[in-house]
């Protein structure tokens, strides 16, 4: 079946007519998101995008494809996990998952709570969830902040927040380039019960923070080290940006004890469906 206008596909101004891959004609190739020599008797035309859905207390990374199906006798066949296939089995569809742009994998998501959208005139909206939320109100994680080399403004530390909480600790501030502050600053955390606080510094530039067991039970709570204003550059070159904090980064599991990954990206995977031979 041929349900939309062919495109037609050049090399150095002059139109390739035919393409071979191990011996075999090549009926058609996708190329940054495009369909060439789209010699099967289908083509589709669509795009992807992504979004951030909150439910029951999670956020959720959601994976998303836009077709025109017009003419081709319905919308796509199979799912999230096994991928999905177009009616004439001409292509297999697959949804990828990564944490950083490098490290790509199957298997990572599952429907989304609406998995397919019929907009009408043909048009049909696919969607995936990732497995892993991407945030949760209630988590545990191990918290860390540091600096190698760092800004020597960013001390002498003179407040710190844990999931929202300020920390009455009694030897504020803490000066890392003071000999046995670091040490009087991880022992005065484990009074107030963060036990297995470890705290290392040589210098204002160069120290370090961990604390294990954190439990946060809102998005709105945040975990920091403050201390004494300064003013920066803001995109203009202006200096008139203030800065008092650096935040603690860490690795999360929500209630569920599922692994939280604030990042995550997509992209959609095109193979031949099973109407061709898989062993050419």
């Amino acid at each position: 079946m041929t349900t939309k206008l062919k495109k037609r596909a050049f090399v150095g101004g002059a139109e390739v007519g035919q393409v071979f891959f191990g011996g075999e004609e090549v009926e058609f190739a996708f190329g940054m998101g495009t369909q060439l020599m789209p010699h099967a008797g289908i083509y589709l035309e669509g795009f992807s995008s992504a979004r951030v859905v909150a439910d029951a207390g999670e956020k959720w990374f959601e994976f998303g494809f836009c077709l025109d199906m017009t003419g081709m006798g319905g919308g796509l066949a199979g799912n999230s996990g096994a991928g999905w296939t177009d009616p004439g089995n001409y292509l297999l569809l697959e949804a990828q998952w990564s944490p950083d742009l490098i490290n790509w994998s199957m298997g990572k998501f599952v429907p989304a709570p609406v998995p397919v959208v019929d907009l009408g005139a043909g048009v049909f909206e696919y969607w995936s969830r990732a497995l892993n939320p991407q945030d949760s109100a209630v988590k545990t994680g191990a918290l860390v902040v540091s600096r190698t080399n760092g800004d020597v403004r960013n001390n002498p530390f003179t407040s710190l927040v844990i999931a929202g909480v300020a920390q009455a600790l009694p030897h504020f501030p803490y000066d890392m380039a003071v000999t046995g502050t670091a040490a009087q600053l991880q022992g005065d955390l484990e009074d107030l019960g963060w036990i297995g606080a470890i705290v290392t510094g040589s210098s204002r530039a160069t120290w370090s923070i961990s604390i294990p067991s954190v439990n946060y039970t809102s998005y709105s709570q945040t975990s920091r080290v403050g201390f004494p204003v300064y003013l920066v550059a803001d995109m203009f070159g202006a200096i008139n940006t203030p800065v008092d904090h650096i935040g603690f980064r860490g690795s999360f599991l929500d209630a569920a004890g599922t692994a939280i990954f604030p990042k995550a990206f997509a992209r959609l995977k095109i193979s031949p469906g099973t109407r061709y031979n898989p062993y050419l």
